[in-house]
C-alpha cells in the first residue's frame, strides 16, 4: 500500500465571520498580551483597508495574515504560525501573497514592525527582501521589561 499524499495547501481570503477561528489560531502562537480577541478580529476585517488571508493545510489552518493596504504601502499588521507548521512556507507563502496583492494596487512598500528578540521572525523578514529601516525604543512591554520594535520594510517596484 502507497503512502497517502500530503494534503493540499491553499491560501483562503478572511472574512469577520472567521474572526472565532482566527483568535483562537493567534492565541496558540502569542502570549496573552499580544492576542487578539475575535471582535478585535472581525472589526479589523470590517475595516475597508483589511487585508486578510489564512494558510490551510488541507482543511486545517496553520497560519494567517492581517495586513492593511492603504495609499504606496501595504502593512502587516499581524502574522502568526502554529506551532507544528512553522518554517514550513506557511508564512513565506502569506508574505508572497500580500506582496503580490500590494502591487496590484500599486503600492511601493511592505511595511512591519517586530520585536527585536523575535529572531525567527526577523530571520524570516529578511529573508523574504525586508530591510531594517529604524525602531521605537520600549514599544513591547514584557514582564521581565521592554523591548524595542524593529521598524522593516520591503520594497515592491522596481
Amino acid at each position: 500500500m502507497s503512502p497517502s499524499p500530503a494534503p493540499p495547501e491553499s491560501l483562503r481570503l478572511l472574512s469577520p465571520a472567521d474572526a472565532g477561528w482566527l483568535a483562537a489560531l493567534h492565541a496558540q502562537c502569542f502570549d496573552e498580551r499580544r492576542r487578539w480577541p475575535a471582535e478585535l478580529m472581525a472589526s479589523f476585517l470590517r475595516g475597508g483597508a483589511a487585508y486578510g488571508r489564512a494558510f490551510l493545510t488541507g482543511a486545517r489552518p496553520a497560519a494567517l495574515l492581517l495586513g492593511q493596504i492603504a495609499g504606496d504601502a501595504a502593512e502587516i499588521v499581524t502574522l502568526a504560525t502554529l506551532p507544528d507548521f512553522r518554517r514550513r512556507g506557511a508564512a513565506q507563502s502569506l508574505i508572497a501573497a500580500l506582496a503580490e496583492e500590494a502591487r496590484a494596487r500599486r503600492c511601493a512598500r511592505l511595511l512591519l514592525e517586530v520585536d527585536q528578540g523575535n529572531e525567527a521572525a526577523i530571520a524570516l523578514y529578511l529573508r523574504t527582501g525586508f530591510r531594517k529601516t529604524g525602531s521605537r525604543p520600549a514599544y513591547y512591554r514584557h514582564e521581565t521589561g521592554a523591548s524595542d520594535a524593529l521598524l522593516m520594510e520591503k520594497p515592491l517596484q522596481g
